[in-house]
C-alpha cells in the first residue's frame, strides 16, 4: 500500500509542469489579492500605524479611541468642506454648510486645531483621515452595537413565542422554529466582550474569491491528471486489471488528493494571510469574531484566529469534495473536455442553490 501511495504521489508531485502550475497560480493569487485589497484612497501605512496602536488597549479604551478619531476626522473635514463652499459660494452653500454643522454637532472643538494646521497622523489628506475612519468604524462592532443585537435577536423569538402561544403550535413554521433555536444559541453569547479594532488585513484575507477559482482550477487539474496521464499511455486499463490496481490504487490516488488539497488551502491561504499581514497589519488575534461587523451574527464563541482555523479546515472539505468529484467524473469520461464542461455544471447548480435558496427556508440544510 506505501509504495503505491508513493508512487501515486510521485505520479503527480515530480511533474514539472504542475509544480510549474502552483507557482505560476500562486503568484497570480498574489497580484489579484494586490489588485482587489489595493486602497486609492487610504495608504496602507494607514492601516499598519492604527494595528499597532490598538494592539495593548482594551475593548472599552479601543471604543473611545475609535470614535474620537472618528469624530475628529469627520469635523476637521467638514471645517475644510465648509471653507471651500464659502470660496466658492453658491445657492446651495448655506444649505450644504447647515447640513455639515448639523452632521459633526462637536464642530467647534476642531475648529482651533483646523485654524491652527492640522497635523495629518495617519494618511496624507483629511479626506483621506476621515475614509479610513470611516472605514475602521463600519467594519467594528462596539459593546452597545453588540447588546442591541443580542436583545433584538431575543425579541424576536419572544415575539414568535407569543405568536405560536395563541395560534396552533402544530404549525408553527420553519422560520419560526429556527428563531426559537438561534435565540437559544446566542444566550450562551452574553458574556462575549467584543473589542472593536482594525479589520481590513483579516477581511483582505478571506474574502479573496480569486483565491477560491484559482485553487478549484488547480485541483481540476490535478485530479484529471492523475487518471488521464494514465489513459493517455494506455495505461489505466492495465492497472485495473492488477491484483492491486483498483481497491489500493483508488485509495492511494484519493489520498494523494485529500493530502494535496490541504497542501494547496495552507499554502494559497496562509500566503493571503502573510501578504496581508505585512501589507496591512492585522489586529489582535484573540478579539471575539463579532467584533467584525461582518460576523456579529457568527453564533460561536470564538476568536479571530479560531475562525481562521475554521475557515481553512472547511475550505480543506470543500476543496477535497471538489477534487473527488473531479476524480470520479475522470474515470467515468474519456475526454478532458467532458471533465471540464461536467464539472463546471456541477459547480453552476452548486451556485443556483446557494444563491436560490433562502437562509431560513427548510430547504437550506446549514
Amino acid at each position: 500500500m506505501l509504495s503505491i501511495l508513493r508512487c501515486e504521489t510521485a505520479k503527480v508531485w515530480k511533474k514539472p509542469f504542475l509544480l510549474t502550475c502552483v507557482f505560476g497560480l500562486l503568484v497570480i493569487n498574489i497580484l489579484l489579492l494586490w489588485y482587489a485589497s489595493s486602497d486609492c484612497s487610504v495608504p496602507v501605512s494607514a492601516y499598519q500605524k492604527v494595528a499597532e496602536e490598538l494592539q495593548d488597549l482594551t475593548p472599552d479604551e479601543r471604543a473611545d479611541f475609535i470614535e474620537k478619531q472618528q469624530e475628529r476626522a469627520s469635523a476637521l473635514y467638514a471645517l475644510e468642506q465648509i471653507d471651500l463652499i464659502k470660496a466658492g459660494m453658491g445657492e446651495l452653500g448655506e444649505t450644504q454648510i447647515t447640513r455639515l454643522k448639523e452632521e459633526n454637532p462637536n464642530l467647534e472643538n476642531y475648529r482651533e486645531e483646523y485654524q491652527n494646521g492640522v497635523t495629518l497622523q495617519y494618511a496624507n489628506s483629511i479626506e483621506e483621515e476621515k475614509t479610513l475612519w470611516d472605514k475602521i468604524g463600519a467594519d467594528s462592532v462596539t459593546r452597545e452595537e453588540y447588546e442591541v443585537f443580542l436583545s433584538s435577536v431575543s425579541e424576536k423569538a419572544e415575539i414568535l413565542s407569543s405568536i405560536s402561544i395563541f395560534g396552533d403550535s402544530s404549525v408553527d413554521s420553519y422560520e419560526q422554529e429556527s428563531m426559537k433555536q438561534t435565540a437559544k444559541q446566542y444566550q450562551q453569547l452574553d458574556n462575549v466582550v467584543v473589542s472593536p479594532g482594525q479589520s481590513k488585513g483579516f477581511l483582505s484575507t478571506t474574502d479573496s474569491i480569486a483565491t477560491d477559482l484559482i485553487l478549484l482550477l488547480l485541483l481540476l487539474l490535478f485530479a484529471a491528471v492523475s487518471i488521464f496521464d494514465e489513459k493517455q499511455k494506455g495505461l489505466f486499463s492495465l492497472i485495473r486489471s492488477m491484483p492491486n490496481g483498483r481497491g489500493k490504487t483508488i485509495v492511494s490516488k484519493i489520498v494523494v488528493l485529500i493530502v494535496s488539497s490541504g497542501f494547496f488551502t495552507v499554502l494559497f491561504w496562509g500566503s493571503n494571510f502573510i501578504y496581508c499581514f505585512f501589507t496591512f497589519g492585522i489586529d489582535n488575534f484573540a478579539r471575539p469574531i463579532q467584533s467584525i461587523t461582518a460576523f456579529i451574527g457568527c453564533p460561536y464563541p470564538i476568536s479571530i484566529i479560531g475562525y481562521f482555523v475554521i475557515f481553512l479546515f472547511t475550505k480543506w472539505f470543500v476543496y477535497t469534495i471538489f477534487s473527488m468529484s473531479v476524480l470520479l467524473t475522470s474515470i467515468l469520461f474519456e475526454r478532458v473536455s467532458t471533465v471540464g464542461f461536467v464539472t463546471t455544471a456541477l459547480l453552476g447548480i452548486e451556485a443556483f442553490f446557494y444563491f436560490g435558496i433562502e437562509p431560513l427556508s427548510p430547504y437550506c440544510l446549514l
